[in-house]
């Protein structure tokens, strides 16, 4: 981190205001290197195995095919705490049109296992579909955003998932 100052030389400082400058220049210096130091620690954990995906199935509700967003948490240890917030923008017509954003909460998904985040609307297809996941997992915070560009859901873009019998999309 780096900060830059006004130069003044100290034989132009007044007196009475060069003790305080320095000890202004020493703090400010001690604070860069100690935040420096402190990124230098954080860790950033990669998710690995968790996958976001749009599955096209019949809806009893509806009596028809729908399609939906599934959260598939492939790893070996739980989830917990599951925050995913989901939003669709993109340019239809020469118009930029977006949804608002949907937030829904879980409170875990076991190993191996699924949850269903939202239905999915094919008029929000043409746009891009942004899902912002956020969860705990073994002790520590992970976040990840999973994308489906415009034009990459519907029926000619489904595929056989490795991790379950249903065919879906994967997002990116």
């Amino acid at each position: 981190m780096k900060l830059t100052f006004n130069y003044i030389h100290p034989k132009t400082m007044p007196k009475k205001h060069l003790k305080t400058s320095l000890v202004i220049y020493i703090k400010i210096n001690y604070l860069c290197n100690k935040i420096d130091t402190m990124k230098k620690d954080i860790e950033i954990p990669v998710v690995k195995n968790i996958e976001l995906v749009i599955i096209k199935e019949y809806s009893e509700e509806f009596l028809a095919d729908s399609w939906y967003a599934y959260l598939f948490n492939n790893s070996e240890e739980e989830m917990e705490a599951i925050l995913v917030v989901s939003q669709a923008i993109g340019e239809i017509d020469g118009e930029i049109r977006g949804t608002s954003q949907f937030r829904h909460a879980f409170k875990s998904i076991p190993p191996k296992g699924n949850v269903r985040v939202e239905l999915v609307d094919p008029s929000v297809f043409k746009l891009s579909n942004t899902f912002m996941v956020t969860f705990f997992q073994g002790g520590k915070l992970y976040d990840k955003n999973y994308t489906f560009l415009a034009d990459t859901l519907g029926d000619k873009h489904l595929t056989t998932l490795p991790f379950t019998t249903k065919k879906g999309i994967i997002a990116k």
